[in-house]
């Protein structure tokens, strides 16, 4: 079996997200094993923060990918202050420290 494609978003939706996000719609559509994982403003992408009236349009561009079967993504722990973290659109799995610096250096990892 192929390694999983591991992208990392840190940017929010200001930044280019979107063909990081197509590269994941389209593994995941495929069934090519992938990981994902947000850090910092990459967040916004996922959650709304605390205050906004509800998701955005990037938010439910990224919930779509639950339908595709991407099943959770990963974030360094604890979620920063500022995020909704009830309203994420896609399940985190909080990593503490060490497994946060594990699951960066397992394997090649693309920045977003």
């Amino acid at each position: 079996m192929n390694a999983p494609m591991r992208l990392l978003f840190t940017r929010g939706a200001a930044a280019p997200w979107r063909v990081g996000f197509d590269l994941a719609q389209a593994s995941a559509a495929l069934d090519v094993p992938m990981e994902l994982a947000f850090a910092g403003a990459g967040l916004e992408l996922i959650m709304p923060r605390d205050g906004d009236a509800g998701p955005s349009a990037v938010h439910g561009a990224w919930a779509s990918l639950e339908l595709l079967g991407v099943e959770r993504v990963f974030s360094p722990a604890p979620c920063p202050p500022g995020f909704d973290l009830a309203r994420a659109v896609l399940p985190v799995c909080w990593l503490d420290a060490d497994p946060w610096r594990d699951w960066l250096r397992q394997a090649p990892l693309q920045g977003w």
